[in-house]
């Protein structure tokens, strides 16, 4: 990794995470790994995730995930970026792999950098996703559908 041209940036904070994190990068000489820990506005934060060219999902292996849905995950979608992600349930609710994403294995580091080295290589198939990513958002995910889909539901239609 250390001889591509590939940055990674980590937008988050808390403890105990922060510190691992900060110590791994230093320990490993990870210049190519920026850690934004500090609060960044609603505005700023989605210039900044805008300006990737590939978001990074969730990709533990612990059950939570496998029920849920990430808010990263609909950032992507509305944001038209490629989006690579865990293999799960609840992300196949949403998400197709190879049209508006990249499924790959839970915890498993080696399919990551696989995923990110294809779409680094892959114009074609990162602008797919790219606009796969972009349309399932607007085709389901927009505020107005879900207020919709909440009205149904309230109303038992």
């Amino acid at each position: 990794w250390k001889d591509e041209n590939i940055h990674f940036r980590i937008i988050g904070w808390g403890e105990p995470l922060q510190s691992k994190l900060q110590k791994m990068i230093a320990d490993n000489n990870l210049g190519k790994v920026n850690l934004t820990t500090v609060f960044l506005e609603p505005d700023e934060l989605r210039k900044t995730i805008a300006s990737a060219h590939v978001m990074l999902g969730q990709f533990s292996d612990h059950p939570r995930p496998g029920r849920t849905l990430h808010n990263k995950h609909i950032e992507a979608l509305a944001l038209g970026l490629p989006l690579i992600t865990r293999d799960s349930p609840s992300n196949r609710e949403l998400l197709v792999d190879g049209a508006n994403c990249l499924f790959v294995s839970s915890a498993d580091p080696q399919a990551i950098a696989e995923s990110i080295l294809r779409l680094k290589a892959g114009t074609t198939l990162r602008d797919k996703i790219a606009s796969g990513a972009r349309a399932t958002y607007k085709r389901k995910i927009t505020s107005d559908i879900l207020a919709g889909q909440v009205a149904r539901i309230i109303s038992g239609n």
